[in-house]
């Protein structure tokens, strides 16, 4: 069983989606600046612990989620599928990096 060394809460901001995707959209593109305040306080919590650099590459891994995350918004095609390339980053940063996506 895998040991998690940290938690970003995610799923409670879309657990509540439906088979309709206009609200679907709608929860992506309220979800996704939510999601990364909470990536960016993680990286602040890695930034506080790191002391010798060797959280680095979580913060880069973390930093390029944000970025997928912040192109929801300003994708010019469908936020919802880039909203979804977004969480597959994050759940894969997660599995990499031990961050359990709660």
């Amino acid at each position: 069983m895998p040991r998690w060394d940290y938690t970003i809460q995610a799923k409670d901001l879309f657990s509540h989606s439906q088979d309709d995707e206009e609200e679907d959209t709608k929860i992506a593109l309220e979800s996704a600046p939510i999601i990364i305040g909470r990536i960016q306080r993680l990286i602040g919590t890695l930034r506080k612990q790191d002391k010798l650099g060797d959280k680095d590459y979580i913060i880069e891994a973390l930093e390029w989620v944000i970025d997928a995350f912040e192109d929801v918004k300003d994708v010019n095609g469908d936020p919802l599928e880039a909203f979804n390339e977004a969480l597959t980053l994050l759940y894969d940063a997660g599995d990499e990096h031990r961050i359990w996506i709660k």
